[in-house]
């Protein structure tokens, strides 16, 4: 098994864009970093964000499967508590920064009553209203679908990580 240190090999060494869906297991409010605080639901949310520096998807992936790390980005501070858990990742490798872009292909693939953006969240160095959007229904297959369509590869869950 890898140490808490080790990439798992399975996660792409280039650069990309990544996918997370994430499950918040209470309804709660999250302090966000310069956005304040925000209320979550007890739901299944989505991440889009890009991995373009060095150690690429895998460094990124890990890195936000870990809790103990230092906060960098809004999604530290959503994935620290106790009640947000990664359930799941894709991956596209890109040299490309497409974040943008596939957040918006990912929203246009639902009816606007089923993915509720979280306002300005992720989105700080972009013109996106957001980057983390909550599934209405508990329902992950349709999220699955849309991003094998989208060319991800979809990574699993390393069985430890802290």
């Amino acid at each position: 098994m890898n140490s808490k240190h080790s990439i798992p090999s399975h996660f792409s060494k280039k650069k990309g864009t990544y996918v997370l869906i994430i499950f918040n297991t209470e309804k709660n409010t999250i302090r966000i970093g310069s956005l304040g605080e925000i209320a979550f639901s007890n739901s299944y949310y989505i991440y889009i964000g890009s991995a373009l520096g060095p150690g690429g998807l895998g460094s990124r992936l890990w890195r936000h499967f870990k809790k103990d790390k230092k906060i960098h980005w809004h999604i530290d501070y959503f994935l620290m508590a106790e009640s947000s858990t990664i359930i799941g990742a894709g991956e596209l490798e890109s040299d490309e920064k497409i974040e943008c872009e596939i957040a918006q292909k990912i929203q246009n693939s639902y009816a606007e009553d089923e993915l509720i953006p979280v306002k300005k969240f992720g989105s700080s160095d972009c013109k996106c209203k957001t980057h983390l959007f909550k599934l209405k229904e508990k329902d992950t297959m349709k999220f699955f679908k849309i991003i094998k369509k989208l060319r991800f590869k979809i990574v699993t869950k390393p069985d430890r990580y802290h």
